[in-house]
């Protein structure tokens, strides 16, 4: 039970807590065995010079083909995934047979499909599973899940290709028969056990003109993102079709790779993600990105370039699924529902499908003129010069976007996920708490209610000194249990002022040490009833008359 509390997880929350953690587990593990063999059979058995050509069809399927199969699955949540597991379960099989001639690209395109799609329904199910406030107390603990899975397989590939290839597939089928089991334990934990499955819906109406400043910014961020993405990973995957020709031997380099890259994960997500996403604040983790594969560029002088590239997707590796996943996530925050809900899945959907395939046409035209893969390296060098330039922007669309937030009441206090240790955050309350606005005023106060005082004790100390009721009574209410915002005297003195904020003032003296009782004798003939109730309950409690106490409860 200590290691639960420690976990912050209660005891209602152990069982699908366990079982996500599971999921992610087996999930990451279904996403390792399936793609190692599909990159392996594909550089091995195949033609690389149509692995741009792979580029661009899984982005047309994912533009066009993945919003198709997701209408075509319909029911229940549960329904709707174990439908899905057991298609996904049946084509997996099939490759045991169909490994050879045009059946490996056509794997190709079903691993990336596969995969996609399970990480989607992942989500959707564990948001189902728990609410917004429990998700961010125990996500971290499920997706640890899959850091550890990716240690834990890639060090088990190079002795399960021992038994040949299709071992993969046989590993990755087990997987998704698992993960279709965990989804259906969950069906007694889900929060909308009876809501079908609501299908993704396309984003009918947009224009790039009506996009705000801030969106914008947020659309260049993840153009930049994903063509950085798609070139490390060609050139990763065609360096290691250059470097190896043997199966085994590229199974087993990809296994220590996904190894390594795993560790590091864990380290970094314990460590240093939340320290330096505190110390430097929001822009950190996405510059954390380019920046690194500015530095790493630097072995090029001393190492080999397939070393290079190797690093290059390393850091692709370890960084996107954690503290950039984590960043861009936090970049949405400001955004309003109904925007959010319209604009990410389209740059999710459309955008960077897009951006992939144009990437992809772009390797063609270089391998046409016989470009050499430097230029490549080149290209990827360039766009992280980019992507730092433009991140060096992001913390002032950000404050500005925060700003505009809470002046519009746009934040919903019931899906916040700030940090609020974040020194970026806590200079946009102190702002918002000298605005002039009211409405502005009292919506920030309620986003920090919960919060410790201390960070902007300056502000709420000047916010006490200005004589407005509704003002003052949202004060007390949310912080009358802080000595340093009210002392003992002043509480007194409040609840002696015959105001709105008397009653609740009493309240917190009631809990308060050396406190007057004299003065409580004057309130219990106070013309207010609420005042003159409430200071007889606090004398009748100091002299434990139980039946005076019962007989006030009655009145």
């Amino acid at each position: 039970f200590k290691f639960l509390k420690i976990l912050q997880i209660k005891d209602n929350e152990f069982i699908p807590s366990m079982i996500l953690f599971l999921h992610s587990f087996f999930l990451v593990m279904v996403v390792i065995t399936s793609k190692t063999l599909r990159d392996t059979l594909f550089l091995t058995r195949y033609d690389n010079g149509f692995l741009p050509i792979m580029y661009i069809l899984t982005a047309l399927i994912m533009w066009a083909g993945v919003p198709l199969i997701q209408k075509f699955f319909k029911g229940t949540i549960i329904q709707h995934n174990i439908s899905l597991h057991t298609s996904f379960l049946f084509g997996t099989v099939l490759f045991i047979f169909l490994d050879t001639g045009i059946f490996i690209p056509v794997m190709y395109l079903w691993v990336e499909i596969m995969t996609t799609i399970m990480g989607m329904k992942f989500w959707e199910v564990a948001t189902n599973t728990f609410n917004s406030r429990q998700g961010k107390r125990l996500f971290g603990v499920v997706t640890s899940g899959g850091s550890i899975s990716g240690v834990i397989t890639g060090m088990s590939i190079s002795n399960l290709v021992t038994f040949g290839t299709n071992i993969l597939i046989v590993i990755t089928s087990l997987g998704i028969i698992i993960c279709m089991f965990l989804i259906y334990s969950l069906k007694n934990h889900l929060c909308v056990n009876e809501k079908g499955f609501q299908p993704f819906v396309k984003a009918n109406k947009f224009s790039f003109s009506n996009l705000e400043p801030y969106l914008r910014h947020i659309l260049i961020v993840v153009v930049l993102i994903a063509a950085l993405s798609t070139f490390i990973d060609y050139q990763f995957k065609i360096d290691i079709g250059n470097q190896f020709n043997s199966e085994a031997g590229m199974i087993k380099f990809f296994g220590y790779f996904y190894t390594v890259t795993g560790i590091l994960s864990i380290v970094l997500q314990l460590f240093f993600s939340g320290r330096i996403l505190s110390f430097f604040g929001i822009s950190a983790g996405i510059q954390s990105y380019p920046l690194m594969i500015i530095i790493t560029s630097i072995s090029f002088i001393f190492f080999i370039p397939f070393f290079t590239i190797s690093l290059f997707k390393g850091v692709d590796q370890i960084l996107k699924p954690t503290m950039l996943g984590t960043t861009m996530e936090l970049l949405w925050l400001p955004v309003s529902k109904k925007k959010k809900k319209l604009i990410k899945p389209f740059f999710n959907s459309t955008i960077k499908p897009l951006v992939q395939a144009l990437a992809a046409f772009t390797i063609i035209i270089f391998s046409t003129f016989n470009f050499y893969s430097y230029t490549i390296y080149s290209i990827i060098i360039l766009i992280s010069i980019i992507l730092l330039v433009v991140i060096s922007k992001t913390k002032i669309f950000y404050y500005e976007a925060v700003n505009n937030s809470i002046d519009t009441r746009q934040l919903d206090v019931n899906e916040l996920d700030f940090d609020f240790s974040l020194p970026s955050v806590q200079q946009t309350i102190k702002s918002q708490l000298r605005a002039k606005d009211k409405f502005s005023l009292h919506f920030t106060i309620d986003l920090i209610k919960n919060q410790p005082v201390d960070p902007w004790l300056c502000e709420l100390v000047d916010l006490t000194k200005i004589d407005d009721d509704d003002l003052q009574f949202i004060l007390i209410s949310n912080f009358g249990f802080s000595e340093k915002l009210f002392s003992t005297a002043k509480l007194h003195l409040i609840s002696e002022s015959n105001r709105k904020s008397s009653p609740v003032a009493i309240k917190y003296l009631s809990k308060r040490e050396n406190i007057d009782y004299e003065r409580f004798d004057k309130l219990a003939s106070n013309s207010n009833e609420i005042v003159k109730f409430a200071s007889r309950v606090i004398l009748i409690k100091r002299n434990d008359d139980r039946e005076e106490l019962i007989n006030i409860q009655n009145q």
